[in-house]
């Protein structure tokens, strides 16, 4: 298994950063919270169907998702948008993250 934290390249082709490996839906909320305060990131909205959960969050005037789903059950933080993207590089950065070079 991979190290967490780590970059993972997204079909998009930005960076998301995944936080935690190996995570049932039940313990999303906690670790999701967790995740939020040591980022400090803001809460915006929350969203969860069956297979997949998805709280929007801010850091200054980036946009994430913060996700989890059943297929790669990992706690994510998602840019949603290019320049959100730069911020999770950055994230990655102030986390201990060495791995930065493009893939």
């Amino acid at each position: 298994m991979s190290q967490v934290p780590r970059l993972d390249k997204m079909a998009s082709g930005h960076h998301a950063l995944i936080l935690e490996s190996n995570v049932s839906a039940s313990d999303f909320h906690d670790l999701a919270q967790k995740w939020i305060k040591t980022l400090k990131l803001k809460l915006r909205d929350k969203a969860s169907g069956g297979d997949e959960i998805a709280w929007t969050c801010y850091k200054n005037k980036s946009k994430f998702w913060l996700s989890w789903d059943i297929w790669f059950t990992n706690i994510s933080l998602e840019p949603q948008n290019t320049n959100s993207a730069k911020t999770v590089r950055e994230i990655g950065v102030s986390l201990g993250i060495t791995n930065l070079k493009d893939e």
